[in-house]
């Protein structure tokens, strides 16, 4: 056995999935569906990242021993 016994087998399985999966989701989805999700993961993103941010500044506040 030798590398091209498994490279070749790992590309046909790649190959397969680009076929078989992601362009069939993407023709369902269409242009307007990952624009819509993509703001709404980045709409997500940002509440998380502002109500952590709330949580470690109020941590801060109340610890006296921090450096200012």
């Amino acid at each position: 056995m030798n590398l091209q016994d498994f490279v070749l087998p790992l590309g046909d399985l790649i190959v397969w999935t680009f076929d078989s999966l992601l362009v069939p989701i993407g023709e369902m989805i269409g242009r307007r569906g990952w624009e819509i999700g993509a703001a709404t993961v980045g709409i997500a993103g940002i509440a998380l990242w502002l109500k952590m941010q709330a949580k470690y500044n109020k941590e801060a506040a109340n610890n006296p021993d921090q450096l200012k």
